[in-house]
């Protein structure tokens, strides 16, 4: 039932997107008439990538409404939705209980290993400086 109610959701906010972008910009760029603009939505909403060419005819408005087709289409209409929708605190988390300590015990093994790295280190330029010569 989750499922199935969050496939509905998407499925409302995108075709209500869509309708209301198909009616601002036929109230905007009407001349260009219904099918072209339609096209050009439903285009824009899906990130597909086709024009039917008026595009760059828009006004302001019908540009500005397809980049915001563009847009939301791309992030996703249930994604937007819960982004912009208000946030509930969520109590359903639990500290642990528990003292962990960090690091203070290996700082000394470090130090010893640093130190051995180091002798051992000189041990070996020592060998290839008598060696080279």
């Amino acid at each position: 039932p989750e499922l199935l109610h969050k496939a509905f959701s998407i499925f409302l906010f995108a075709t209500s997107t869509i309708f209301i972008a198909i009616f601002i910009l036929s109230i905007s760029d009407g001349e260009k008439g219904i099918l072209p603009i339609a096209f050009e939505v439903v285009s824009a909403f899906s990130t597909v990538g086709l024009s039917a060419g008026i595009t760059a005819n828009l006004s302001f408005t019908g540009k500005v409404v397809i980049m915001v087709c563009m847009f939301v289409g791309r992030i996703g209409t249930l994604t937007l939705a819960f982004a912009l929708s208000s946030k509930m605190k969520s109590h359903n988390y639990k500290y642990p209980k528990a003292h962990l300590s960090v690091a203070k015990k290996q700082a000394i093994p470090l130090l010893a290993l640093k130190l051995k790295i180091q002798y051992w280190m000189k041990i070996v330029l020592t060998f290839i400086r008598l060696f080279m010569n």
